[in-house]
């Protein structure tokens, strides 16, 4: 979690959070904590929250070619399930929590639109624009989610994700 002039940023894996992270640096924002985890007694100093929102079908294909892709590996089928009932415990706080701390956030930025949303962030928050630079790209992930998922894989992260889905207007 971080924090810069009344303003907290809760990161979650896989949704630039170190891109967004390394702009807040520049303008002297403070890291509390693991960079993935948010601090409730920071949040209730902040005047403003806020996070960013990606597409679950995106982010699940996103993870999955950071950590599994390749010789050896599970099958893309087998390794959604396996994450989304706790496979994952170093980044998932659960089935369905790929996405914590919205309960806390006023403003979301939504992944696909990243500059635009965070510079709205900042200027809501009065602080200038920062632009920012894309770190941590995963390699060989298809540039469209679809053609990954079979049935079954997406009625699990439809089931499991439908608040976010919803939340971000986000459809297969």
């Amino acid at each position: 979690m971080y924090q810069i002039e009344g303003l907290g940023f809760i990161a979650h894996p896989n949704c630039a959070s170190r891109s967004i992270r390394k702009a807040l640096e520049k303008r002297g924002a403070i890291k509390y904590g693991h960079h993935h985890r948010f601090d409730l007694e920071v949040i209730e100093r902040c005047e403003h929250v806020f996070c960013v929102l990606r597409n679950p079908f995106d982010i699940i294909l996103s993870w999955y070619h950071r950590t599994q892709a390749g010789p050896g590996c599970m099958t893309f089928e087998d390794w959604v399930p396996y994450v989304l009932h706790g496979g994952e415990p170093r980044h998932f706080e659960g089935p369905g929590k790929l996405f914590y701390g919205f309960e806390h956030c006023d403003w979301w930025c939504k992944f696909e639109n990243l500059q635009r949303d965070f510079d709205t962030v900042m200027r809501s928050a009065g602080l200038k624009t920062v632009g920012l630079n894309h770190i941590g790209k995963t390699k060989n992930k298809p540039k469209d989610y679809r053609p990954s998922y079979n049935q079954r894989t997406r009625t699990l992260i439809e089931h499991e994700y439908a608040e976010q889905l919803e939340m971000g207007c986000y459809v297969f």
